[in-house]
């Protein structure tokens, strides 16, 4: 089941020539990765995440900077898993 706020948007497209069906909405509506924090140390994501979960928000950490690639120009590169040989940077948002 979607979230509450992606169903609902969902339903506002409904009296509108933009209706959209439950494969378009959960193509544009997804709620794709929510916020990716990159924190200095791991303590200050250990903070992030408490106080993210305190105020209702599902965080996790998802990897760790030493263990990727180094940029020169302190870019985020991401290498998609859903779209093969997809690069997504910080550095170039689409």
């Amino acid at each position: 089941k979607p979230a509450e706020v992606l169903l609902q948007g969902q339903q506002l497209s409904w009296d509108t020539e933009l209706y959209l069906t439950d494969y378009q909405a959960h193509g544009t509506l997804h709620g794709g990765c929510g916020a990716m924090i990159i924190p200095e140390t791991e303590n200050d994501a250990g903070v992030i995440i408490r106080e993210s979960i305190k105020d209702g928000f599902e965080s996790r950490a998802v990897g760790i900077v030493g263990h990727t690639t180094e940029s020169p120009e302190q870019e985020v590169i991401i290498h998609s898993r859903f779209a093969e040989g997809k690069v997504l940077s910080s550095e170039k948002p689409e």
